[in-house]
């Protein structure tokens, strides 16, 4: 089984963990709109990356299943002076979950959605619960995946 993993936004990430248990991440692809300025997925790109885990058809009623996604459900909009958030990038992080969401359901991958605080609560444990969430995610990928260790969180936010 291959494992999928797709976190939110425009600065987003994919991971996939393939078969043979070797990992792969990429930032989520993404093209600039011109019309109104601002960044939308590249859903060609986004397709090649996830093609080679697309079901096959054993027969005619039955497909094999070779890749799960787990996708990271967008932020809610909270109102609040003390937890504003950029409804910029609220709009961007949504825009591209119904695409990638889309996507995922047209080449027929199996998903099941995470929310954030719940992904988070289970993974950030001992050293990681006192870092943002960045540092944490960083470190953590880093600690787990040291073959493709980052120095720096990728985004453009």
């Amino acid at each position: 089984m291959n494992y999928i993993g797709i976190s939110r936004g425009g600065t987003g990430t994919i991971g996939i963990i393939n078969e043979n248990d070797e990992p792969y991440i990429s930032q989520v692809p993404w093209s600039w709109f011109r019309v109104g300025g601002h960044k939308h997925l590249n859903y060609k790109k986004f397709v090649e990356l996830l093609k080679p885990y697309v079901p096959v058809q054993e027969n005619e009623v039955r497909q094999k299943i070779n890749a799960m996604a787990v996708v990271e459900k967008p932020i809610g909009f909270m109102w609040k002076k003390s937890a504003s958030i950029n409804i910029q990038k609220f709009i961007a992080s949504n825009r591209f979950f119904e695409a990638e969401m889309g996507i995922l359901e047209a080449l027929g991958i199996p998903v099941t959605l995470v929310e954030p605080a719940n992904w988070q609560r289970d993974m950030f444990t001992n050293k990681y619960h006192k870092m943002t969430e960045k540092q944490a995610s960083l470190e953590l990928g880093n600690d787990l995946f040291p073959e493709l260790k980052q120095s720096k969180a990728k985004d453009n936010s």
